[in-house]
């Protein structure tokens, strides 16, 4: 029986992914630098070791990726991201009534902390979880499934009694190979591959109505 659920939190919680790409585009068009969106699409749901790898790539005998990093974050200091305004609806209804229903919530993302409670405490949900992990806080981040073997021994459950709400190829690869029952957040703008969850979804009360399935079965 699923006894928890664990939430990514970027293209889950909050619609970030395609803001983020947009962000980085706008750097790379600002020094003129040869780029693909699909390319970019393809930083999605990744580390931040994936993304220091993609700007050595991207970058290399151009300019020194520091400099680049450091104008994508001045981008938001100079015109900060409305998390509010971008967090997809139906998602305090949707913790609210796990919480109701007996299940444990949780979170894992492959952000940085202080991006996490940054954007938690714009949408109001800085409270709502058990605990909180980071991909810094581990050797890899996703797809490496330690993230969410950690997520179920401070739980206290089998990894089959917890549920991850993922979108991207990365996240699901790595709540999959931990061996939590999965569910994507449907997105068909990155690419994802998103075959190997047990169920699509557009709206949050279809969680719901998957875990009730589960129990009545």
């Amino acid at each position: 029986m699923i006894k928890a659920v664990v939430f990514d939190m970027d293209g889950v919680l909050v619609d970030t992914e395609g803001f983020y790409r947009d962000r980085m585009i706008q750097v790379f068009e600002h020094y003129q630098i040869p780029y693909t969106v699909a390319a970019c699409n393809e930083l999605a749901g990744g580390s931040q070791k994936h993304y220091d790898e993609f700007l050595a790539k991207m970058l290399d005998g151009i300019m020194d990726p520091k400099e680049f990093h450091d104008r994508y974050e001045a981008t938001f200091r100079d015109d900060p991201v409305d998390y509010e305004k971008i967090m997809y609806p139906g998602v305090h209804e949707c913790i609210r009534d796990l919480k109701a229903g007996g299940y444990r919530v949780a979170l894992a993302s492959s952000s940085k902390m202080v991006n996490i409670l940054e954007v938690l405490k714009a949408i109001q949900l800085e409270d709502e979880f058990e605990f909180l992990l980071s991909g810094e806080m581990f050797h890899e981040s996703k797809p490496n499934p330690e993230i969410y073997l950690k997520a179920a021994d401070m739980l206290g459950l089998k990894p089959q009694e917890c549920l991850a709400i993922e979108d991207s190829t990365y996240g699901l690869r790595s709540a999959f190979d931990a061996g939590l029952h999965v569910l994507a957040k449907r997105d068909d703008r990155f690419g994802y591959d998103q075959d190997i969850a047990e169920m699509k979804f557009d709206d949050f009360q279809d969680i719901l109505t998957y875990l009730r399935s589960k129990r009545e079965a």
